[in-house]
């Protein structure tokens, strides 16, 4: 329990396709007409009461207007057709479901999204204004399980309800109502999620009546949040946690190793005012738990905190980056290597390079490599490389490949034959980088959070 997990996209997807086929093959959910919802922290929650629809339908209105402009002024460019194209689906929002109905976006998306909203944005533009990008979303983890429950969905018979319903007949009409977490650290946003649910009173009169049920599936979960959403039950009324996240909070150590433990940790915490709030993570949770798409804020600061000028400890996970410790496949196990004491020194301002300041750019390292290879691959005059081969070079997963792939068109970096435009070749440019080594003065012991495989001075 004392190991760090990193778990990859295909054990996420998996582990949710597996729990939900035990629930239907156990008739414990009701698969004829079926509404599924990604858990999230959005602001507008799903069932809209009353008393907001006056706010909402202005939103509407604003956000339509919006994008009826933004169409007018990107009328015959590329770059924006392919904006437009990059619909990918997300947790439930009313606005965007209105804009979808309103608004052919993709006509070619696949019938099995439908059960899903769909949103669109660009995570490599961070530049791009409001007139540009009308809803300037960045996806999260939210949006990655999203597109896994897609593809999950397409092996499913179920009768989903169209983007375009109202709340009205979503409410009317689903018997269930799937939510869906990849992970929970306190299980704090899970309660508060499914509790918008419950504020809506024909939602509690269905519910009441048997005729509506209320399903969790978390892929995974620390103790801590187990516990949680358990003293919560009442708030669904089928709970799958597929597997359990290891913690600090779960450790049965003795005072004295508690005491050096928490010493060890607000050590290295950058804030000192804020030390004992987060050097355990987001409410001291002290997750050891992520994934190859998403880094909680569950985890203990010293393994994912930024350099800072009064630092000299270079954290083993940056913002959420880890493609260069996770190998596609790598279910618990860690492999690779790593970039534990280098750092590079980006200075070339404002670009792709400048990522690692920018809360736009979290997966942008991998971005920089595949331009790279693409780059020598032109250069050395070869056939640009597949998917598959790229996915074998840089060790990615192909599904992995295909979304930064997604994400290096839309920003206009590659055209659709992977060959590099020139703001691509620009950008390279802006993208050099020098390595320079830290130096380290850890007065602990490693053994208390890094499993022996990532010890310095050990062979991989």
């Amino acid at each position: 329990m004392n190991e760090l997990q990193i778990v990859s996209t295909d054990d996420v997807r998996r582990g949710i396709s597996n729990a939900l086929e035990v629930m239907l093959q156990a008739k414990k959910i009701d698969s004829r007409i079926f509404y599924c919802d990604v858990i999230s922290s959005r602001e507008i929650p799903p069932p809209l009461e009353a008393n907001h629809a006056l706010k909402i339908k202005r939103q509407k209105e604003e956000a339509e207007q919006r994008f009826k402009q933004w169409k007018r002024e990107h009328q015959g460019n590329e770059k924006a057709k392919i904006t437009l194209q990059n619909v990918s689906p997300f947790s439930s929002n009313d606005l965007l479901r209105y804009l979808r109905s309103k608004h052919d976006v993709d006509a070619s998306a696949p019938s099995f999204f439908q059960h899903v909203a769909f949103e669109t944005f660009l995570p490599n533009q961070p530049s791009l204004n409001k007139s540009e990008d009308p809803f300037g979303s960045v996806p999260g983890s939210e949006a990655i399980t999203a597109n896994l429950l897609g593809k999950l969905f397409v092996e499913k018979e179920s009768h989903f309800l169209a983007p375009s319903s109202s709340q009205e007949e979503v409410i009317e009409n689903a018997r269930t109502i799937l939510l869906v977490a990849d992970f929970s650290g306190t299980g704090v946003q899970v309660v508060e999620y499914a509790k918008t649910f419950h504020a809506n009173e024909r939602i509690r009169e269905k519910r009441n009546q048997k005729r509506l049920k209320i399903v969790l599936i978390c892929y995974a979960a620390t103790l801590l949040a187990e516990k949680w959403i358990k003293e919560n039950q009442y708030l669904f009324d089928e709970i799958s946690i597929v597997k359990g996240a290891h913690s600090l909070s779960a450790l049965d150590w003795d005072s004295l190793k508690k005491k050096e433990l928490k010493d060890f940790l607000e050590s290295y915490s950058l804030n000192k005012k804020s030390r004992r709030r987060a050097a355990f993570g987001f409410e001291r949770s002290g997750a050891l738990y992520c994934s190859s798409f998403s880094i909680p804020n569950n985890l203990p600061v010293v393994l994912r905190q930024p350099l800072g000028p009064t630092s000299n400890w270079s954290p083993l996970l940056t913002h959420q980056n880890i493609q260069k410790i996770v190998g596609h496949g790598t279910g618990d196990a860690i492999r690779a290597t790593t970039l534990i004491g280098t750092h590079p020194d980006f200075n070339n301002g404002p670009s792709l390079a400048a990522a690692k300041k920018s809360p736009y750019f979290q997966r942008l390292l991998g971005d920089l490599e595949i331009l790279l290879l693409l780059y020598l691959s032109e250069a050395r005059e070869c056939f640009m490389p597949s998917v598959n081969e790229i996915s074998s070079k840089l060790r990615l997963e192909i599904a992995e490949v295909e979304s930064r792939l997604e994400t290096l068109r839309g920003g206009g970096f590659i055209d659709l034959s992977f060959s590099l435009t020139d703001a691509g070749r620009a950008e390279l440019e802006k993208a050099k980088k020098k390595q320079y080594q830290k130096k380290y003065s850890l007065h602990k012991s490693l053994n208390l959070y890094y499993p022996s495989s990532l010890r310095l001075g050990e062979k991989w």
